[in-house]
């Protein structure tokens, strides 16, 4: 079943699929302006396995008035859905459809890096997927990232936490965010150059919307220049004691996308044809 989109009028996009992943590879800037191949074909995606993991982080997210008073609202889907993100990345964000073609299901963006590499851009997608019909978040996540796993090797979903929200600000749309991360190597053909990333990190929001046979997938991929222990990194998330350059800059990484996650609302419905 295809979902009934709505179309932002000043951008132009190729024809939606129903099941559309390759986005999820990170979005390198200097890719996407010089290959003009699809993106499934410049990331170099080949399907892997997928085993659920759970962390032990599972605790409710706070309403936080700092957040939101440092925060600029970002609209997606022609304002049909909407969300925040801090001042401080907004001017480093770039939308990728005034790039090249994106499917009318997503929206990406390119959250360039600080230090002028563009092989460590991140990369921030919103997908609206057709709601598979597993109820258990375990089996739903498993089926939606068999795709992105970028080699033939076995990828992780450490789970992080499940945090309750509305899905369009009102106090009778309770949806349930469910936060997680796997950690691939880096695969693109030049890979093998110093001064690329040796491996990606990928936080993942999975929000299932019932009414609107709808799952949707937020991720942000974090490029690395050495591989992160991922059971060290979980535990930092839940601790407050000495500070570790890299894993506080990844724990930086991680609580902006929650925020982006937990501030996901749907503005009109009628994006979904209701």
């Amino acid at each position: 079943m295809s979902l009934h989109t709505t179309s932002n009028d000043d951008i132009s996009h190729s024809k939606p699929s129903p099941h559309c992943f390759c986005s999820y590879i990170p979005v390198l800037h200097y890719a996407i302006f010089h290959n003009p191949d699809p993106l499934s074909k410049v990331f170099g995606i080949e399907k892997g396995t997928i085993r659920i993991r759970n962390g032990p982080l599972d605790g409710q997210l706070p309403q936080d008035e700092i957040t939101h008073k440092m925060a600029e609202q970002l609209s997606l889907y022609g304002g049909a859905i909407s969300t925040i993100i801090p001042r401080s990345i907004k001017p480093h964000l770039v939308d990728v459809s005034h790039i090249r073609q994106i499917p009318d299901t997503q929206e990406v963006y390119i959250v360039q890096d600080t230090r002028s590499n563009a092989k460590f851009d991140k990369s921030l997608i919103f997908d609206l997927l057709e709601r598979v019909p597993d109820q258990k978040y375990e089996d739903a996540i498993a089926i939606h990232l068999q795709d992105i796993v970028e080699s033939d090797e076995p990828a992780t979903n450490h789970f992080i936490e499940a945090v309750e929200k509305s899905s369009d600000g009102s106090s009778n749309s309770q949806v349930v965010v469910n936060f997680s991360f796997i950690q691939h190597k880096n695969t693109r053909r030049d890979a093998k150059e110093e001064d690329s990333p040796v491996s990606v990190i990928t936080f993942i929001a999975l929000l299932r919307l019932e009414t609107v046979e709808t799952d949707v997938l937020i991720t942000l991929n974090v490029p690395l220049s050495h591989n992160v222990d991922a059971e060290e990194f979980l535990k930092y998330l839940g601790s407050s004691g000495d500070v570790n350059e890299v894993l506080e800059e990844l724990k930086t990484d991680y609580l902006i996308f929650r925020d982006v996650g937990y501030n996901y609302v749907v503005e009109d419905w009628g994006l979904f044809g209701m």
